[in-house]
Formats: structure tokens, C-alpha cells, sequence
């Protein structure tokens, strides 16, 4: 006899919720690779804290006015930096932060990349271990004309 509030799952729906289990453990230890087990047992020192970075290869505008446009936010009570790069180099970095969280615009000039081909990164980089989770928004190269 079943005590009150327990419940009987079939032999199929039993192996659903198990195979949902084992994925959820898998994707959090692949997305968790650049640590998972590099730490054990301890604080992950500040300066290995891993980036996460989105990055796209692509041809800036000739002519006009080419830009950069981020619309990003913080979670929660939380914050993040956040660095921009083109061709590895930093051309911007703000502290994202804000209780309600705000969206906020951040805006690059491409001017000096004119024609040229560039490889661009945007970075969530930790900076106090606290709630870095970053809120993407838009993000859209802009080409207004002079």
C-alpha cells in the first residue's frame, strides 16, 4: 500500500525523468568544461575566472558612419564587466550593474576599421564571483551615413 502524498511512476516514465536527469548532468559538465574539476575543494581564484566570450569575423563599411551597438543588462542584484575587442584589441569597458537591473546600450566606433576585415569579441568578463550572469540584448553594426 502507497503512503499518502507518494506516487507510482511506470517503468517508462521512471527511465524519461532518469534519461532528463543524465542530460541535464551533461550539459551543465560540458558547459562548466573550462573548470569543471580544475578546482576541487576550492574558491576559484579571481583571475582564472573564465570569460565568456561571443565573437563573429566580419567586413566593416567603407563608407558612412560604421558603429557598434550593445544593449546588455545584469542579473538581479549581480554584475559583470563588460570588454569589447577589435582584432584583439580593447576598445571598450564598462561595468554593467544596477539594482532593478537597467538595459543599456554601449556604443563602439568602427570609423578607424573603415574597409577593413575585423574580428570582433564581446565578453562577459567576471570581476567579483556575484550573480555574472550577462543579459545580451541587441547587438547590431550599425552603418549611418555622414
Amino acid at each position: 500500500m502507497w503512503a499518502q502524498g507518494e506516487r507510482r511512476l511506470s517503468v517508462d516514465e521512471y527511465r524519461n525523468r532518469m534519461k532528463g536527469g543524465w542530460i541535464g548532468q551533461i550539459i551543465g559538465v560540458v558547459w562548466g568544461s573550462p573548470t569543471e574539476f580544475k578546482f576541487n575543494d576550492a574558491i576559484i581564484p579571481e583571475d582564472k575566472v573564465p570569460a565568456w566570450t561571443l565573437w563573429k569575423t566580419f567586413d566593416v563599411s567603407r563608407t558612412g558612419a560604421p558603429k557598434l551597438s550593445v544593449t546588455l543588462a545584469n542579473h538581479g542584484t549581480g554584475d559583470f564587466t563588460f570588454v569589447a575587442r577589435v582584432n584583439g584589441k580593447e576598445v571598450a569597458r564598462h561595468k554593467i550593474s544596477g539594482e532593478p537591473p537597467i538595459w543599456r546600450t554601449v556604443t563602439v566606433d568602427l570609423a578607424p576599421y573603415a574597409g577593413k576585415t575585423v574580428s570582433l569579441e564581446l565578453v562577459n568578463q567576471p570581476d567579483g564571483w556575484f550573480y555574472e550572469a550577462a543579459y545580451w540584448g541587441e547587438v547590431e553594426i550599425k552603418n549611418a551615413e555622414r
